[in-house]
């Protein structure tokens, strides 16, 4: 227990408070609350066994400012350097300064092509977005979309202004684009396609 609910402890029970009303005041269990006005001490009760000899606060002060002088400083060789073993030195700088080794990462920088093509992109989202186009854009996901492709959605008797983009990888995402809204349905059946959503996130069957 730490010292500020001994410290609750002892001035309750020098008030006159019985255990358990203490226990009951501070949520403690009855047995804590005995031992603790048993003690009548806020210092911590001696450790039993082997004293520590290694892990010192000499130790400690001397890790701790090794460190601070270059973090960069490996743990296995202080531990050589000051004569005690490797464990001993990971507890002192782990348990005891409470540090962790760490590294930056690094990642991988965009190439002029991506960047380029990322503007391209961005740019022309914006100018669909300005324009009113994107409420004209259909997404579908094909079985057998390398069947078509641009010229020959093209050719669809009454679509004469239907642009495509057929996705990279098997099972993408197919974008088509037209200016007559009321033919949606009908050109989503001739493309064989499985689902279909549009602006108002509708879904037509």
């Amino acid at each position: 227990m730490s010292p500020p609910g001994r410290a609750a402890i002892l001035s309750l029970g020098k008030n006159g408070h019985s255990v358990s009303e203490i226990a009951r005041l501070l949520k403690l269990h009855r047995e804590t609350v005995r031992r603790t006005l048993k003690r009548g001490t806020l210092e911590d009760i001696p450790r039993s066994g082997r004293p520590v000899s290694s892990a010192t606060s000499r130790l400690k002060k001397i890790v701790a400012k090794r460190i601070e002088r270059n973090s960069a400083r490996s743990m296995r060789k202080m531990a050589t350097d000051l004569n005690v073993s490797e464990r001993t030195m990971r507890r002192v700088v782990h348990g005891q300064l409470r540090m962790f080794p760490y590294k930056f990462q690094k990642k991988h920088g965009l190439i002029k092509t991506q960047k380029k093509g990322r503007r391209e992109k961005c740019v022309g989202l914006l100018t669909r977005a300005e324009r009113g186009e994107y409420l004209l854009t259909l997404f579908f996901l094909m079985k057998n979309y390398s069947r078509w492709s641009s010229a020959q959605i093209g050719r669809i008797p009454g679509y004469s202004r239907i642009t495509a983009k057929k996705p990279k990888k098997p099972g993408g995402l197919l974008r088509v684009a037209c200016t007559r809204p009321q033919s949606w349905f009908v050109q989503a059946c001739l493309l064989r396609v499985e689902h279909l959503w549009y602006s108002s996130k509708k879904e037509l069957k």
